[in-house]
């Protein structure tokens, strides 16, 4: 928090930084409501149960989860003033926050179950031609590009002579081994990424109830930084597989994000200094 009423009326180089960075979150996230649009035209059907959905959605509403939390992070670490942050305004965030966590714990959920259908894919038996599934309402899959099985696209889409199911609940997405193998190291990818995420969520929120009690130096800030460095580290070797796999806009999405995040440690770095100087005092 600061003492300043109004933080963003001396425009900086470090709001700068923030406003561009949280503009291309809202940009990507709009993005990503338009990519769980496409994939779910074709994983989910008329009888697709509230489930199915939701899972289908993960990544919507993971986004739309994290957008509200670094809003509340940024209210709470840097817009509202000491004076600003009444008892009834920090129920009101830590309530917001509540549910933002909640919503952002629904994904590794929906990951892992991701996850156990890709890894209990069944062979689709007496299909050697992904012609014989024309008209049955299949889509092909390969690296997260979901192409619907048709006389035009059956030819053209893979020359493998063995194929799997990876949703054995309903039966619709198609894979060959190869694309398989892609998909597996993908949901895993997806289910620890999911959790890192969270992990960084605690350790930023054990930063906020330290500083909120006066404290800006220590063990604890040191075992912090060292954490949060590993788990960084982590999410940049995940950016460079997704670059790996040709998916640019997913790194890119996880380069912003980080940078989200450490729009949110200056904001704390400010506010620790701050402590210090009323310490001196």
């Amino acid at each position: 928090m600061t003492k300043i009423s109004n933080p963003y009326s001396k425009f900086d180089l470090k709001i700068a930084i923030k406003a561009v960075v949280y503009t291309i979150l809202f940009i990507n996230y709009i993005y990503y409501i338009n990519f769980d649009f496409t994939v779910a035209a074709h994983t989910l059907f008329e009888g697709s149960t509230l489930g199915e959905i939701l899972r289908a959605f993960a990544t919507t509403i993971d986004e739309t989860a994290w957008i509200g939390l670094i809003f509340i992070y940024e209210l709470e670490t840097y817009a509202l003033s000491d004076e600003a942050y009444t008892k009834n305004r920090a129920y009101i965030i830590n309530a917001f926050k509540f549910i933002f966590v909640v919503a952002i714990a629904h994904t590794p959920f929906a990951y892992y179950v991701n996850l156990n259908d890709v890894i209990s894919a069944v062979e689709i038996k007496n299909v050697d031609d992904l012609c014989q599934l024309v008209g049955m309402d299949k889509s092909y899959a390969f690296n997260l590009v979901y192409t619907e099985i048709t006389d035009q696209t059956c030819n053209i889409l893979s020359s493998s002579s063995q194929f799997f199911y990876n949703d054995p609940r309903t039966f619709l997405i198609v894979q060959d081994s190869a694309g398989l193998v892609i998909e597996r190291e993908l949901a895993w990818i997806d289910l620890f990424e999911s959790l890192i995420w969270i992990a960084i969520i605690a350790v930023i929120e054990v930063n906020v109830r330290l500083q909120d009690q006066n404290l800006a130096d220590g063990t604890a800030f040191s075992l912090l930084k060292r954490i949060k460095f590993i788990l960084y580290s982590i999410l940049w070797i995940f950016c460079i597989y997704w670059i790996y796999r040709g998916h640019f806009m997913f790194a890119w999405d996880e380069a912003m994000w980080i940078a989200g995040f450490f729009a949110i440690e200056m904001n704390l770095s400010d506010w620790r200094k701050e402590i210090r100087e009323d310490q001196k005092v």
